[in-house]
């Protein structure tokens, strides 16, 4: 079944998935696709393949295949995602001459030896992965496609259903925002532990084992060493390019004043020459083994130089040094000591400059006028870090800094920015006397945070400022304008308390914070489970102002049923308008409306949902009466459900964890006996730990053998008694 050239062919989804010896040698405009996602050549016995087509057919996890041609009359410009992923034979491949674009995992876990990408000059991150490739040809300036262009699936993936068939990476929306020469967007609400995503995920070629050549054509003008990590790499070849020189493996600009990559390098010690004015990005990327690196005074730019070094532990500098650059030791997990002269005073760093440092201690001498996004990102031995002349604490500046560092902090400071303190072990802040602002998830995820002191001139705290930390008691100074509803989230311990005399905008009363002149209710706080009763000081609940934490598990998934949260809403007499429509309050059975009668009640009833009225009651406009009955309020709350919540002591929670906060980890147990609960849960965006509320395996173990046995005893009395 290969002569495919002569008849037209419409195919549909998976049509020869699975046909090992289908042997189809030429993709032609003769085939015709059903739909964009029907892809019917995956899993194929394919060996030899010429495309002559400009559709975007999958060829993934197709063994045999070995050989692929992509003929000039193809008109295809890019390779699609997965084409070829799991092709494990495929050695060889011949671009066409419009070919400009290698997309993500397109060759991932092939065979190749040979690489010549002719006229390709975009690449996306792990278009390479580990494609066994020996020899590689550039032809053209490679251009690494910015990693937030692909962190989500393109048109050309195969959809949810073809996952068996073959890898489609989970993508995490945004993860890598900070990361500024490669990654430029704002963080998605979806947490990851970030160090999954600290290295490797802007590289085309990794774990490379086999790279022995690189053979940079005449029309190269720039070579990219961030291309690559986790590769080994002998030689350069530059014949017939006057734009490098590579001598003693190492890989110059023209002039020799820019150290480019060092290809290979056997000692663990190595001193720049002093010729050298620019280490570019990612140069030693090719050699891990070095442990220990001299810089002399002449060089004067080195952003990203050192990066990905894991190895490195030691750093001098012999010149003065005042400003580190961005991404300078991003990556370095080994760097514990940076020596610059007794004379210099660091006054300023870039963006990542440090970031994913995990064993360093020692800053050198340091006095920080300004540090840029993600700068100490993950950096877990930090001693201290002097910030007292800085005016804005930038994003992500410490982010899961977990150690026991020093933080020294002037009034300068105007704005401490998004995610500053994110997921650190801070136990004790108090906020600079001229900060105005603490913006977005500043110190988010903080659970030792206790003790916050806010200042005199705070105006606005943003979008979960505090969410998911330990602060307990809070005092709201008189300056405070703005809070929004979701900045105390999941902070289970908090109070708030104001000034003598009051606030003049907010006031709190049963963990309801609300606005005084119009009696709104912002949000609700602290740790709310079963019964909650809406404060008599409210006259109108807002959209989302109802800030339950809740978790569920449910018994559909083998398992068995836990609520914990907010079971009964109570809405007083007093309040006249509601707006919140309890969708993110799914564990709410029941709302019970205490005499309300209202001229302008928005409250959209879920179908799972029952309301108690009274007499009284005046159905708004926009009212929805299903499931509302006339009849006292009845708590919904089950006394079988354990509403105790217990925090990791380690903080490590399990990957498979959810960050949702409705969703609960999947326990590997099930429960033999109906109602009993699994003996342990956790909720990692509460961080919460549900424990045993039921019944034990053990416990449950002996009771079904003691049934059992019961049963036995009596079956054989009964054969005995019938026996006689």
């Amino acid at each position: 079944m290969n002569n495919f050239e002569v008849a037209t062919f419409i195919l549909g989804k998976l049509v020869f998935y699975g046909c090992t010896s289908l042997d189809i040698q030429k993709i032609g405009t003769n085939f015709n696709l059903i739909s964009t996602d029907s892809q019917p050549f995956i899993r194929t016995g394919i060996t030899t393949l010429t495309i002559n087509t400009g559709v975007q057919y999958l060829f993934c996890n197709s063994p045999s295949l070995t050989t692929v041609v992509f003929s000039e009359t193809s008109g295809l410009t890019f390779v699609p995602s997965h084409m070829f992923e799991n092709c494990t034979s495929l050695q060889s491949v011949t671009f066409n001459s419009g070919m400009t674009t290698i997309k993500r995992f397109a060759f991932a876990n092939t065979a190749l030896t040979k690489l010549d990408l002719k006229n390709v000059f975009i690449l996306e991150p792990l278009s390479f992965y580990k494609s066994g490739v020996q020899e590689i040809t550039f032809n053209k300036n490679v251009e690494v496609k910015n990693i937030w262009d692909t962190e989500y699936k393109d048109e050309s993936d195969v959809k949810g259903e073809y996952d068996d068939v073959y890898t489609i990476e989970q993508m995490n929306k945004g993860i890598l925002s900070y990361l500024t020469q490669f990654m430029d967007v704002e963080f998605e609400s979806d947490f990851r532990l970030i160090e999954k995503y600290s290295t490797h995920r802007f590289c085309v070629f990794l774990n490379e084992s086999r790279l022995t050549k690189i053979t940079l054509g005449s029309s190269v003008t720039e070579f990219k060493s961030s291309m690559f990590a986790n590769c080994s790499l002998t030689t350069f070849d530059v014949t017939g390019n006057s734009n490098f020189v590579f001598e003693s493996g190492i890989l110059y600009s023209k002039s020799k004043i820019e150290l480019i990559c060092i290809a290979t390098l056997a000692a663990t010690e190595y001193t720049v020459p002093s010729s050298i004015s620019i280490i570019s990005p990612f140069a030693f990327t090719f050699v891990p083994t070095i442990t220990k690196i001299t810089v002399p005074s002449s060089v004067a730019k080195f952003n990203y130089a050192f990066a990905n070094m894991n190895r490195l532990r030691n750093i001098t500098f012999q010149g003065s040094v005042s400003f580190i650059p961005d991404g300078a030791f991003f990556c370095c997990h080994s760097l514990k000591n940076i020596e610059i002269p007794s004379s210099s005073t660091v006054t300023s760093a870039g963006d990542l400059s440090f970031a994913f440092c995990y064993s360093l201690v020692n800053l050198m001498t340091n006095s920080f006028e300004k540090i840029g996004r993600g700068c100490f990102i993950c950096c877990q031995k930090l001693s201290s870090v002097d910030c007292s002349k800085l005016t804005i604490l930038n994003e992500f500046t410490f982010y899961h800094c977990i150690g026991n560092t020093t933080f020294t902090f002037g009034d300068n400071i105007k704005i401490i920015s998004k995610n500053a303190f994110f997921m650190s072990s801070i136990e004790s802040f108090t906020v600079p006397a001229n900060v105005i602002s603490i913006e977005q998830q500043a110190f988010s995820m903080c659970k030792e945070l206790t003790t916050v002191t806010l200042n005199s001139k705070l105006v606005r705290i943003g979008k979960e400022a505090f969410a998911g930390s330990g602060v307990k008691n809070i005092q709201i100074p008189n300056s405070v304008r703005f809070i929004e509803q979701s900045a105390f989230d999941n902070c289970k311990n908090v109070t708030f308390s104001f000034e003598t005399g009051g606030h003049p905008l907010f006031d709190v009363d049963n963990n309801c914070f609300i606005h005084k002149a119009t009696k709104n209710l912002l949000f609700t706080f602290g740790d709310t489970y079963h019964k909650f009763t809406v404060s008599e000081k409210v006259k109108e609940v807002l959209p989302n102002s109802l800030r339950f934490t809740t978790v569920q598990r449910e018994r559909n998934e083998g398992g068995f049923t836990l609520f914990s949260g907010v079971n009964t809403l109570v809405i007083p007499e007093v309040v006249y308008d509601v707006q919140d429509n309890l969708t993110n309050n799914p564990l709410i059975d029941s709302v019970c409306l205490d005499g309300i009668s209202t001229f302008n009640l928005f409250f959209p009833i879920r179908n799972d949902m029952t309301v108690f009225i009274t007499d009284d009651f005046v159905y708004g406009t926009y009212y929805n009466t299903i499931h509302v009955i006339h009849d006292m309020c009845k708590d919904t709350v089950d006394s079988r459900y354990d509403p105790r919540r217990y925090d990791r002591l380690d903080g490590i929670y399990e990957g498979n964890c959810s960050t949702s906060i409705n969703d609960t980890y999947t326990s590997e147990f099930s429960d033999p006996i109906y109602g009993g609960n699994f003996p342990f849960i956790n909720q990692k965006q509460a961080k919460a730990v549900f424990e045993y509320a039921g019944v034990s395996p053990l416990t449950a173990f002996i009771s079904i053998y003691v049934i059992l046995i019961t049963l036995a005893l009596i079956f054989s009395a009964l054969y005995i008694a019938r026996i006689n």
